[in-house]
């Protein structure tokens, strides 16, 4: 069996965004009539998520730390640690709050969250014994839906590594493939 053409094969929904967090105005709106250099207090009288079709939209609110009729000073702290309580999910690549507009002393804010990519499915291809996929795939013990990072990759190219060298090919070769799958 030729070690060169072991390829395994993971199905993700992914996209392409760097991660990065913000509060900032959808509109010219909200940038005008904010002065950044004097805080002001206002009541959030609602909160828009939006999100793919596998997150909900109550978890995310919920997650935030943000309700409706909190108090909030724009610009804040609580901007901020409603972002960082999204980061430490762990869930989103992608993490934006928006000030929607302000009504008075009342406040409708926006959260776009972009999930990170998640399992759907991981093969072998024909060249791989099916005795060797079933042990590899035993060690790995992925569920669908588990979400992916830099770290599950590396996990998965060591166990497939460690696979090998413990039968004795020290210089079989593997490549990972991902691929992109849209939730539209």
């Amino acid at each position: 069996m030729t070690f060169n053409k072991l390829i395994l094969l993971f199905s993700l929904i992914a996209t392409s965004y760097s991660g990065f967090s913000q509060i900032t105005g959808n509109s010219s709106f909200a940038m005008d009539s904010i002065d950044w250099s004097k805080p002001k207090e206002y009541v959030i009288a609602g909160i828009q998520v939006e999100c793919s079709q596998f997150t909900d939209k109550n978890v995310v609110r919920l997650l935030s730390g943000l309700s409706a009729d909190d108090k909030i000073q724009i610009p804040g702290d609580k901007i901020g640690e409603a972002i960082k309580n999204l980061w430490k999910q762990g869930l989103f690549e992608d993490v934006q709050i928006y000030l929607e507009k302000t009504l008075g002393d009342k406040a409708f804010l926006k959260i776009v969250v972009v999930d990170k990519p998640k399992l759907t499915k991981f093969s072998f291809n024909s060249v791989v014994r099916k005795n060797d996929a079933d042990e590899i795939r035993g060690k790995i013990r992925f569920v669908t839906g588990k979400v992916v990072t830099d770290y599950t990759l590396g996990y998965i190219k060591n166990i497939v590594k460690d696979h090998y060298v413990n039968k004795g090919f020290y210089n079989a070769m593997y490549k990972l493939h991902e691929t992109c799958i849209s939730t539209n």
